[in-house]
């Protein structure tokens, strides 16, 4: 499965692999500014052209590593899925997506599945957890389970959604750009992800982009939260002047 994607790539991968055909007129996001990586039997980054061409080893060691959960409220499998999203940053700040993980689950039983992905990448730049409503009794759950994992407790950091902002506006404030500018590095296995990206902002899921553009609040460098805001005010503009039909 891995070699189709890379050969016949995303949109058309997901449209006859994955029964997610979308429309590239409706769509955000390009399927031509995804890159790719895969690890080597080291643990280490192998940089991949689209027919698998190695183009360049990046080293595991050189990466700050960010964690991000965004919880469902509830495991019926009509909600929203939990996401869990591992990401590395290189000091060229191209941006990994080292671990997806989507599961309808029980918000109490995810935590233990949150702290075993920690323990597993060390995150150093922190794990970003979104913090509305009843989140935040996870936060405080979280934190208090930490040490038995050998975390401390502020590792954990609850993080709000951008005041004013939709889940969709949030994603493309937050992580559009990186993917524009092809920093964006994936896996060809995180088909889960790859479904989401080509189909969003009409796709049937986001919780993986959204815990990805959580993530971001941890990896992106120099810029202030007023310049964040500053931008969310500028897309709120943009979408303003949308055909509510259409949506372009």
């Amino acid at each position: 499965m891995a070699k189709l994607l890379q050969e016949l790539g995303p949109r058309i991968f997901s449209a006859q692999y994955l029964n997610a055909p979308s429309d590239p007129d409706v769509v955000d996001f390009k399927e031509e500014h995804l890159r790719y990586f895969e690890f080597n039997g080291k643990g280490d980054l192998r940089i991949l052209a689209r027919r698998g061409v190695e183009l360049e080893i990046v080293p595991r060691s050189s990466l700050s590593v960010c964690g991000a959960w965004d919880p469902a409220l509830e495991a019926k499998s009509s909600a929203c899925r939990s996401a869990v999203v591992i990401v590395g940053v290189d000091p060229k700040d191209r941006v990994f997506l080292l671990e997806v993980y989507a599961r309808r689950r029980e918000p109490l039983v995810m935590i233990d599945d949150v702290l075993r992905l920690a323990k597993k990448w060390q995150p150093d730049l922190g794990f970003a957890i979104e913090q509305v409503l009843f989140q935040k009794v996870l936060i405080d759950l979280v934190r208090r389970r930490a040490p038995r994992y050998g975390f401390s407790e502020s590792l954990f950091r609850g993080v709000k959604p951008l005041i004013g902002k939709t889940k969709d506006a949030r994603i493309r404030t937050l992580i559009g750009a990186a993917f524009a500018e092809g920093r964006v590095y994936i896996q060809s296995v995180q088909t889960d992800f790859i479904e989401e990206y080509i189909q969003f902002p009409i796709g049937k899921t986001k919780d993986i982009l959204d815990a990805f553009a959580y993530s971001a609040l941890l990896w992106r460098r120099g810029e202030t939260e007023a310049q964040v805001e500053e931008r969310i005010e500028h897309e709120r503009d943009r979408l303003a002047l949308r055909d509510p039909i259409t949506g372009y």
